[in-house]
């Protein structure tokens, strides 16, 4: 396994366990513990993870911690390009639609293949994949926001509140399929709520990771969303987004039956 290819498991399963020790590290992907204290000073040093006494621990496990745009884009990879897949598909010709910021969204602007429609977003690098597809694109003022590549405040938010779409594709911090969604931070509540309320459907897109989890600042309610995509998603979980009237998009072919981002999930089985 190729350094960077390790570095990158390395960070995966820490961030999935919440923290991990090097002994568990290194027999997990059986290499030396020197090796493993290697690469996680390494990843400290790059700030994607953060070193303890005998281990590494998570950054986002960090309550309100806004995750860097690249520490984003080395987490879930593959999930979040088939949820970009699934989103995509469900844009029509002449459609207006609202890309939210994020990693996920970023995958559903690399998955579009429509050429007439209009998308308005926030973020500069979906800006610049969209307008190389030769997409019309609309971009909002504000101020750019560092190492996230979007833009935000309330120049941001007076623009949202002005424009009508027929979809917003909302990337998601957490979701608690009782309490709702919510973000790490307050700085984009206020231009996600202009966003939703701009929309005719809204649907959200994140990957397994998100699921049963709460941060800091609420955003909205799970029934304020029509669509849900995500990669899993356990039975009951599922169950719950039906009775609130939003329709999930399980992009694998199994679902779990312990709720979706349990840690200590059963046994996974076919979908009927």
């Amino acid at each position: 396994m190729f350094l960077q290819e390790r570095q990158e498991k390395i960070l995966e399963y820490v961030n999935k366990h919440e923290k991990a020790s090097t002994k568990e590290l290194s027999q997990m992907f059986q290499i030396s513990l020197v090796t493993i204290r290697s690469d996680i000073n390494e990843l400290d040093r790059k700030g994607l993870l953060l070193k303890t006494h005998g281990g590494a621990m998570s950054l986002l496990g960090k309550f309100d911690f806004e995750t860097p745009s690249f520490v984003k884009d080395m987490i879930n990879v593959d999930a979040k390009k088939k949820i970009g897949e699934a989103a995509a598909s469900l844009i029509s010709d002449n459609d207006v639609i609202i890309l939210d910021s994020g990693t996920t969204t970023l995958q559903v602007a690399n998955a579009i293949t429509k050429k007439n429609i209009t998308v308005i977003t926030n973020d500069l690098k979906i800006a610049l994949v969209l307008a190389e597809k030769g997409i019309s694109v609309i971009m909002p003022g504000g101020t750019v926001v560092p190492n996230i590549y979007a833009v935000s405040g309330t120049d941001t938010e007076d623009f949202f509140r002005r424009i009508r779409a027929n979809k917003l594709f909302l990337g998601v911090d957490a979701i608690d399929f009782d309490e709702g969604i919510s973000n790490r931070t307050l700085r984009d509540v206020g231009v996600k709520k202009t966003m939703i309320d701009a929309a005719k459907k809204v649907i959200a897109v994140c990957d397994h990771s998100k699921c049963g989890k709460t941060v800091f600042a609420m955003l909205c309610k799970t029934d304020r969303l029509d669509m849900f995509i995500t990669d899993e998603l356990g039975s009951e979980d599922r169950k719950n987004l039906l009775l609130k009237g939003v329709e999930p998009i399980v992009t694998s072919e199994k679902i779990r039956k312990a709720p979706c981002g349990e840690e200590n999930e059963e046994k996974d089985r076919e979908e009927s």
